[in-house]
């Protein structure tokens, strides 16, 4: 009996499941039909939202691609006002370079037009001062000029008359050497030697330059000195040394007569030891 009804219960609990099994696969299908058609909407819905997302993109890419151009545009436009603006501040700037450059030389020409002319004020008063000098200097030349003319003068004036008077005064010398030569020539004619000696010592004691002996000498001789002396050579004759030797030859003196006159000199009556030695000393020295 418990077996028939454990058989019959597992009937029923197959049955059961059975039925479970087939409500279950029919509530699958219609799940699975729901699901389907659940799909199809989704799907369809997916497709529109798909659609509306693909035309969301496309206008978002079409906003996109606005906006970039009008980025483009505004970048454009930002370059070009920029260009403007960089072109506006280059010509600005060469604008201002040309005004600067312009007031530059505006005001180079204008220092070198005051430079200029305050050179020539300069030119113009160093000139002024420059004549100013050079009138003073001409004016202090001529003053000098002046004073050394009349100075001049004055000294020719003084030298005229010291000439005059140093002619006057060598004139009466001459006259008196002239006399005195004449005396001693008329006294003392034959002795040669002695008038040359005295010649020698006046011209000494007149402190007369002994170039000018000859010239004063010549005028005085005569005889045989005079015609020795014509026959000298012209250059000769200025030589006092030439013409007494010259004169002292044409008398037959030379050095052998004052040798033979020193070895043969003896002290006269009349002489002191002190003239013989002079004499023997004028001997020795000739």
């Amino acid at each position: 009996m418990s077996t028939r009804s454990g058989c019959k219960y597992q009937k029923s609990q197959m049955a059961n499941i059975a039925e479970q099994n087939q409500a279950i696969g029919a509530n699958t299908v219609e799940q699975n039909q729901a699901i389907r058609a659940n799909t199809v909407e989704q799907n369809q819905a997916v497709g529109a939202v798909a659609e509306l997302l693909r035309l969301l993109v496309q206008r978002e890419e079409q906003a996109e691609e606005r906006c970039r151009r009008e980025e483009e545009r505004r970048r454009g436009e930002e370059d070009e006002r920029r260009r403007a603006e960089e072109e506006r501040r280059q010509r600005e700037d060469e604008r201002r370079r040309a005004e600067e450059q312009e007031r530059r030389q505006r005001e180079e020409e204008h220092r070198r037009a005051e430079e200029q002319e305050r050179r020539q004020h300069e030119e113009e008063r160093r000139r002024a001062k420059e004549q100013e000098r050079r009138q003073r200097e001409e004016e202090r030349r001529r003053a000098e000029e002046e004073e050394r003319r009349q100075r001049e003068e004055e000294r020719r004036r003084i030298e005229v008359a010291e000439r005059e008077r140093m002619e006057a005064v060598f004139a009466e010398e001459r006259r008196e050497q002239r006399r005195i030569l004449e005396t001693i020539l008329e006294a003392q004619a034959p002795n040669i030697e002695a008038y040359l000696t005295t010649f020698e010592r006046m011209m000494s004691a007149h402190e007369v330059d002994k170039e000018k002996w000859a010239f004063k000498l010549a005028p005085n001789l005569s005889g045989k000195a005079q015609l020795a002396y014509a026959a000298m050579d012209s250059d000769d004759a200025k030589d006092y040394e030439q013409v007494k030797e010259t004169i002292l030859l044409r008398y037959n003196i030379n050095t052998e007569t004052y040798r033979q006159r020193f070895r043969t000199t003896k002290k006269q009556e009349d002489w002191s030891y002190r003239d013989l030695i002079v004499r023997l000393q004028d001997l020795s020295r000739k």
